[in-house]
């Protein structure tokens, strides 16, 4: 299927990203709050505009492949709900072959750790905010 030839090229990068953003979310985090002891209030404003991009990015990412995965689900139910028990043997095997296929749906991970989704996105910005608050008791 096209999906494990997407899977094969972009896992080990979205594992890069993944790690990376966790760490850009922490220290842009941690960063906007050294900016706003000091009152700059132009580089905040270019921080949190920083930041805002790269949750939006990780978002967009996993959102599409929580998407492609929804959708595999999707056919198999289609094929199910077709009426395919009264059409030939032939049709039949056939359908019946799309649904076996979407009983493991689609999927893109990152890394071959964990697959990319919504779910896993929420997970990354509680992570980078636990550092944040570890990071931010340590300046204090």
């Amino acid at each position: 299927m096209y999906i494990d030839g997407v899977e094969a090229i972009v896992n080990a990068v979205f594992l890069t990203q993944f790690l990376c953003s966790a760490t850009l979310f922490c220290l842009t985090g941690f960063q906007l709050t050294v900016i706003l002891k000091e009152q700059q209030l132009a580089r905040f404003l270019n921080m949190m505009e920083l930041l805002g991009a790269a949750i939006f990015e990780m978002g967009m990412f996993c959102y599409f492949a929580n998407r492609v995965m929804d959708e595999g689900i999707n056919v198999g139910k289609a094929a199910y709900e077709s009426q395919w028990y009264y059409v030939s043997k032939d049709y039949g095997i056939s359908v019946s072959i799309i649904m076996a296929r979407c009983t493991r749906p689609p999927k893109i991970t990152f890394g071959k750790f964990a697959d990319l989704t919504m779910e896993n996105f929420a997970s990354v910005l509680q992570i980078s905010y636990s550092y944040f608050t570890l990071l931010t008791r340590l300046n204090e």
